[in-house]
């Protein structure tokens, strides 16, 4: 039972969900009803995930004994999972992302190797981009290019007329990665981590996502009158808006606690479920 917890820490499963919306998403707004390739394309992505998660988790074992948010979360420091079975769940789950990439499509393929490749930079030395403030530039990279590659995938077109959405998505996930790293400032700083917290300030992470949460209604609210999606989202976005805005309004005290980061992460899914929402009205409103 304990190998079985283990397994389902190191998948990260609950986040993959972001993905799969965005994927969804994609597929609503190319009018694309092909079930057997969103299949495909879902399930390779769902192992895509899986790698990413488990490659973190098996690179990040020294910081992760020391923090606050994955000490207990990381299932290698809490030996349910030893390095050795890690390392084959990392051999075992790209394997199967690669694999059943080639029943999606050629271009899926090329996303889910651009998505190992991003695994790569972001996690793997001499890389190793998390520890540095542009590694806020790959984790939106791994939710936007779903959205974009379902176009691409569907249409063989590169000229993709909901860019729009696509700032969406990027400027939302880049904005909360630089906060995840709030909650173990110190620990950073002492191991001379400098990710975006860590080398311009706490304060600098949270104004950077406030800015950003002044942004987004803008975005889909112009991709409303371009008659990209409908407004049929918008309710579901101020409600969003304001519970993301009231957690970071919270004193920095606060924010370094690890019960702040459970709400975004629900409130991360529910700004994806927005987008999914807003592009099926289009075909209703």
């Amino acid at each position: 039972m304990t190998k079985i917890i283990g397994i389902f820490k190191q998948f990260r499963a609950p986040f993959v969900s972001l993905g799969l919306l965005a994927i969804a998403s994609g597929y609503v707004l190319t009018g694309n009803y092909n079930l057997i390739q969103l299949f495909w394309a879902s399930l390779s992505y769902v192992f895509l995930h899986f790698f990413m998660a488990s490659v973190n988790n098996t690179c990040d074992v020294t910081f992760d004994t020391v923090s606050k948010i994955m000490n207990n979360q990381n299932p290698i420091v809490t030996n349910e999972l030893t390095i050795q079975e890690a390392q084959s769940i990392n051999y075992i789950t790209v394997t199967l992302a690669i694999t059943t990439s080639f029943f999606a499509g050629f271009y899926w393929i090329v996303f889910t190797l651009i998505g190992i490749g991003l695994v790569i930079l972001y996690d793997i030395k001499p890389f190793r981009m998390k520890d540095r403030p542009s590694g806020i530039l790959i984790t939106p990279l791994h939710q936007a290019l779903p959205f974009l590659f379902v176009y691409i995938n569907t249409t063989a077109s590169f000229i993709f007329p909901h860019s729009v959405l696509l700032c969406f998505m990027f400027l939302f996930f880049g904005a909360i990665t630089s906060l995840r790293h709030i909650p173990d400032f110190e620990k950073d700083l002492q191991m001379n981590v400098h990710n975006f917290a860590s080398r311009y300030s706490i304060e600098a992470a949270i104004d950077l996502e406030l800015v950003v949460n002044i942004i987004l209604p803008v975005i889909l609210i112009i991709a409303i009158i371009l008659n990209y999606i409908s407004i049929l989202g918008l309710p579901l976005l101020a409600l969003v808006t304001a519970l993301r805005v009231g957690v970071l309004l919270k004193p920095i005290k606060d924010l370094k606690t690890t019960s702040p980061w459970k709400k975004y992460a629900q409130y991360m899914a529910m700004s994806n479920l927005t987008l999914l929402i807003s592009a099926a009205g289009i075909y209703f409103v």
